[in-house]
């Protein structure tokens, strides 16, 4: 079955990656903005408020945990994807920021399991 759409900011500063998880999430219906640097996502979170986020860890000028701290104080209810080659440089406190955190190289498949994961349980909680 496939799961309704979701607004997802997709923020990771490596292009390559943005650019194919952008094209395979919205082959999957799903609306999808990119960002390039925390500067950039939170100028577009001030317009936009998404459901799903996918954050690198590693951003120019902002960690993605100082990034998640705003997204969870702004938009508590969305959900956060890490997608990190620096899980282990991370404070284990901090990774609770994040709904899931996964290794980069990370397959296609595996994040959208998680954002299908996030959703089935944000809907059995909505219910």
């Amino acid at each position: 079955m496939k799961m309704p759409p979701l607004s997802i900011l997709m923020i990771e500063n490596d292009r390559r990656i943005t650019d194919l998880l952008s094209q395979i999430l919205v082959g999957e219906n799903h609306r999808v903005d990119a960002a390039y640097s925390a500067e950039v996502a939170i100028a577009k979170m001030e317009s936009t408020k998404y459901s799903f986020y996918i954050l690198d860890y590693a951003l120019p000028n902002m960690k993605g945990d100082e990034l998640a701290e705003r997204i969870r104080r702004d938009n508590p209810e969305a959900g956060i994807l890490l997608l990190t080659g620096f899980r282990q440089a991370i404070d284990a406190s901090r990774l609770k920021l994040f709904d899931f955190v996964v290794d980069k190289p990370a397959s296609p498949k595996m994040i959208l399991d998680r954002i299908q994961q996030w959703d089935k349980k944000k809907a059995h909680i909505d219910d």
